[in-house]
């Protein structure tokens, strides 16, 4: 599954309830059918188990189902009294019964005008297996209602073990989704039942399970449902086994109205109608089990598809509503080049008969990569070559590659729990630039990888409030927390360090080893582990006493990085040795306590240290050394002093391969500054922007000289590659998100753009034809910059070209669209702001869509950008407000009116974002990303106090949003005054 919360970087990874209808029983009773239901499920599930030859598989996908064809003799159940007993907590379920098989059938019914009553009826029969002889049966369901025509019945799978069970009794658990079943009579290790019963439950809007959404087209509106079930929201469709290592198949019916078409994981087999304008949609038996997470349909009205065949023969598709189909081509073109190189890659083929690719209009997160259906955003998917821009056409690539990956690394292996998702999402993260690079290789996309994935994560886990990569679950809660940048991108930066250090053809072969040896199964870090180390040894990759275990134990299960403070190197002898020393790299030290400051001298890492000496460059194969301990002295292979030493540095961290930050002696950082100012060009592009973030976070963290980070940029008016501008303009705009109500910011101004200018006359407003990738995107980020800034050529271009857009006379090429939108709103008034909301009401595009929905939070005027907040709630998209949201909170004059509306509305929110995995914790991030004064503090503190209860999955983003006003708080005091000399001093020079 991707995400996306960074709309202006390269990589994009973007962001439930019920009705009745129909024949129902009483609460009690349903609860009572509901055990019923369950203790037949797990009974059923065990036994298919045992007598499938393939019982001890398992993968991953969201809806495929098969029978074993077994005579079956029913015994039909009866309802007793819920028990009114408190149970204990429970995270997992025991895995006494195993699913083997899932019948489902479901009838979606959203034809009325009343949405309120939309609701949707199923049956299931579930076959399990039972291992141990049990009395009660617990397993998950969520919002549903039996019903009572249904009745509930359990059966034997084979007609020599007929027999009888009654529930005497049955307990729910709200909180932890469980429903637990009560039997007269113990089920029979060894042996497997089928479970069947009816249910309903209600149809919303809400995004999670299976709900209903609607789009215009033309004049008319249409209705769509589609489904996300993860991370656990398949049994809000169904009673299920809804963890990642019950694995099953699936048989999937759907019923629909006879004009509308329905999708599943499966193609489809046959169609029947049963009455009126009903159709039964039966499709094919998953070939393989997998995970109930990855069942996925969809019923639609007038979506058309783009087709090809790969080299082996899949079929794969990309649907998209009838208007803009025309925009699938690329993600088909792309998405076929990626699968046939991961087929390659892993030398493992893809499983399934079709791969299915969906764009809807409404979508939680970016994507959901459900076995043969994937579900996209539109924005994820779509790219219109006439109007789209760049970036818009990388994050279709980008979260395509992301979702392909997921085939392998979740689908094909699923992770045994929810600990260990990074098996899911950090090598998927990873993969996406791997075939992204493959695929389009003028980008020259892995270098973008620091500025995505590994900058933007130091942040996060460069706090007290981290959390490592594999922890413990605890709660509920806990498991959509588990979805967070610490997983996603910190994971693909520890598997890119794992394949440097390895090397790539052992990283690749242990990845293969890995796959087919858990093929259809679930896995953990160590079944990882054992498979690289065990590849290593066939190749002859030695680490001495060390293995991949033992290396990255502390990258997976320790909060943090370290810091690696690195000297010169000194004279020994007639040997040279560079002395380092690590620590764990934290923003704040000074809030630790004396216990604290103990415990943190407790982190340490197996650092793969790489370094190279400006005597004696070698940048492809660079000087190597473990570094497990606090202090080392790491020799230097040749004499760096045969030409002297003056001027001599260091890099450390050669290609940011490393995990880790490097910190210098303040003559190594003047030598390398001076580097970058006399011929930046000798230091590689990904070493450059490495740099620049170091510097800027190790004066935040008080490690170097305040102003280091900005003395690393003084070079910028000569660089050409957007990696290292992006890894500067970054620390930058953060810095000015917290002065803009300094008199320092005047400064800050003056000296970026000084650094801008020549680089935004040299590019200009029109694209070359023969303009590289790097050109192009860096043209856009320059412009965007320099407007940002308030530079009076660049606002002013901009707000005509949105003028004679108004008045239809010009088409804005996509690259630059956003910053003229922007700033055409931002330099006009109500007029312009109205014309943009008009547009974006009137929209079909996604990526148009998104591009107002951002415009039109550039709005200067306080009364607008409230009532643009009071639209989130009616006139914007559910899906969408979150980031109107966001985008109104980092607009200066848009800050403290997003905060108010945020507490105002915080009930709301919470109903109907707190539930989810992606939206709540960005909307918390965002309102207070620029939080920097006492007040602020106090008035977060009193919120956190009167919201604690109800924060859920914002709870970690809450306790991070705490820590890093208190940090902006003191960086204020500790360097506003500082900085203003500076900037004041170097502002006019180049």
């Amino acid at each position: 599954m991707s995400f996306s919360l960074s709309e202006n970087a390269v990589r994009f990874f973007p962001e439930n309830e019920r009705a009745h209808e129909g024949c129902f029983v009483t609460r009690t009773r349903a609860a009572l059918l509901s055990a019923a239901v369950v203790l037949s499920l797990v009974v059923i599930g065990l036994t298919v188990h045992y007598l499938s030859p393939d019982r001890g598989q398992h993968c991953q996908h969201k809806d495929e189902q098969s029978q074993r064809g077994a005579t079956t003799v029913a015994t039909e159940t009866t309802a007793a009294s819920p028990s009114s007993v408190a149970t204990p907590e429970v995270i997992r379920l025991r895995r006494h019964l195993l699913p083997i098989h899932y019948s489902l059938k479901l009838f979606p019914d959203f034809y009325g005008n009343d949405t309120s009553l939309f609701h949707f009826r199923g049956e299931v029969k579930i076959q399990f297996e039972c291992k141990e002889s049990t009395s009660t049966i617990t397993l998950h369901s969520k919002q549903l209602t039996l019903d009572g025509g249904g009745g509930g019945r359990i059966s034997a799978l084979q007609a020599t073990d007929a027999g009888s069970w009654t529930i005497n009794g049955w307990s729910e658990n709200d909180e932890q989704e469980l429903l637990t079943l009560t039997l007269d009579t113990p089920l029979v290790a060894g042996k497997a039942f089928q479970l069947e019963l009816n249910f309903t439950g209600k149809l919303k809007d809400d995004l999670k399970g299976i709900y209903w959404s609607s789009y215009v087209e033309g004049n008319v509106t249409r209705r769509l449902m589609t489904s996300q079930m993860e991370p656990k929201d398949a049994r809000k469709v169904l009673p299920c086994f809804d963890e990642p290592n019950f694995k099953a198949t699936f048989d999937v019916i759907i019923v629909r109205n006879k004009n509308m078409t329905s999708l599943s994981n499966m193609e489809l087999n046959h169609s029947i109608p049963i009455s009126g304008d009903l159709v039964e949609d039966h499709f094919l038996r998953t070939p393989v089990p997998m995970s109930s997470y990855l069942l996925a349909f969809t019923v639609c009205t007038d979506f058309e598809y783009v087709q090809k065949f790969t080299r082996t023969g899949t079929r794969f598709r990309v649907y998209a509503r009838r208007e803009v189909i025309s925009n699938a081509r690329y993600a088909l073109e792309i998405g076929i080049k990626i699968q046939e190189f991961f087929e390659e890659y892993f030398n493992i083929s893809y499983p399934l008969s079709k791969q299915d690719m969906l764009a809807v209009p409404d979508f939680a997160p970016g994507a959901m990569e459900n076995w043969g259906l994937i579900v996209y955003r539109e924005t994820a998917l779509l790219y219109d070559p006439q109007s789209s821009s760049l970036a818009n056409k990388i994050r279709v690539a980008t979260v395509v590659a992301h979702e392909l990956a997921h085939q392998w690394f979740g689908n094909l292996v699923s992770p045994d729990w929810w600990d260990d998702l990074w098996l899911n999402e950090g090598l998927a993260s990873y993969f996406e630039y791997v075939g992204v690079d493959f695929a389009e290789k003028e980008w020259g996309f892995m270098n973008h990888f620091l500025t995505d994935e590994i900058h933007s994560v130091f942040s996060l886990d460069s706090l007290n409030s981290s959390h490592p990569v594999f922890f413990e679950i605890h709660s509920v809660d806990d498991i959509n927390s588990v979805f967070d940048t610490i997983t996603y991108s910190k994971g693909a930066s520890i598997v890119r360090m794992m394949q440097n250090f390895l090397g790539e053809k052992t990283f690749r072969a242990g990845l293969t080893r890995y796959l087919s040896r858990h093929r259809l199964s679930n896995a953990n870090h160590n079944d990882l582990w054992n498979a690289l180390n065990e590849e290593a040894a066939v190749d002859g990759v030695r680490y001495g006493a060390l293995n991949v275990s033992s290396v990255m134990s502390g990258w997976l299960k320790q909060s943090g990085y370290p810091v690696l403070s690195i000297r010169l190197p000194e004279r020994i002898g007639k040997r040279a040795i560079i002395k380092v020393t690590q620590r764990r790299f934290l923003i704040d030290r000074n809030s630790s306590s004396a216990e604290n400051d103990e415990r943190e001298n407790d982190f340490l890492w197996t650092v793969p240290f790489t370094f190279t000496v400006s005597t004696q460059l070698n940048w492809t194969n660079p000087s190597f050394q473990w570094i497990s301990s606090r202090e080392a002295s790491v020799p230097v292979n040749a004499n760096p002093f045969r030409n002297g030493s003056v001027g001599m540095w260091v890099i450390g961290n050669v290609g940011q391969f490393g995990y880790y930050r490097v910190n210098y002696d303040p003559e190594n950082w003047r030598n390398l500054i001076g580097q970058l100012k006399t011929n930046h060009e000798l230091i590689p592009v990904k070493n450059r922007a490495q740099i620049i973030d170091d510097a800027f976070q190790l004066a935040r963290a008080g490690l170097v000289e305040e102003v280091t980070g900005f003395r690393t940029t003084q070079y910028l008016h000569l660089e050409t590659e957007v990696v290292p501008w992006r890894a500067a303009m970054t620390n930058v705009l953060n810095t000015a998100a917290l002065l803009d109500r300094s008199p320092v910011y005047g400064h800050l101004e003056e000296y970026i753009l000084k650094r801008l200018i020549p680089l935004y006359e040299k590019l200009g407003w029109e694209e070359s034809r023969n303009d590289s990738t790097n050109r192009k995107l860096l043209r856009s980020d320059v412009i965007r910059w320099t407007c940002f800034f308030g530079h009076r050529h660049c606002l002013d271009t901009a707000s005509e070209r949105y003028r004679q857009w108004m008045q239809s006379a010009l088409r804005i090429p996509g690259d630059v669209r956003e910053t003229v939108l922007c700033h055409g709103i931002g330099e006009g008034g109500r007029g312009e702001w109205d014309f943009a909301f008009d547009r974006y009401q009137q929209e079909t595009k996604a990526d148009e869509v998104n591009r107002l929905l951002k415009a039109l939070s550039c709005a200067r005027a306080p009364w607008i950008l409230t009532r643009y907040l009071n639209y989130t709630w009616e006139k914007i998209r559910k899906q969408d407000a979150p980031h109107a949201f966001a985008y109104v909170a980092k607009n200066p004059v848009g800050r403290y009116l997003a905060w108010k509306f945020f507490v105002s509305q915080w009930k709301n929110i919470e109903d109907r974002y707190g539930n989810g995995v992606f939206l709540l914790p960005y909307m918390i991030r965002s309102v207070t990303a620029a939080f920097n004064t006492h007040d602020d503090l106090h008035q977060l503190m009193a919120f956190g106090k009167s919201a604690s209860s109800e924060l859920g999955v914002g709870s970690k983003t809450y306790d991070q949003a705490i820590e890093k006003t208190r940090l902006n708080i003191e960086w204020m005091a500790r360097n506003e005054e500082k900085l203003s000399r500076w900037l004041l001093t170097n502002k006019q020079r180049l």
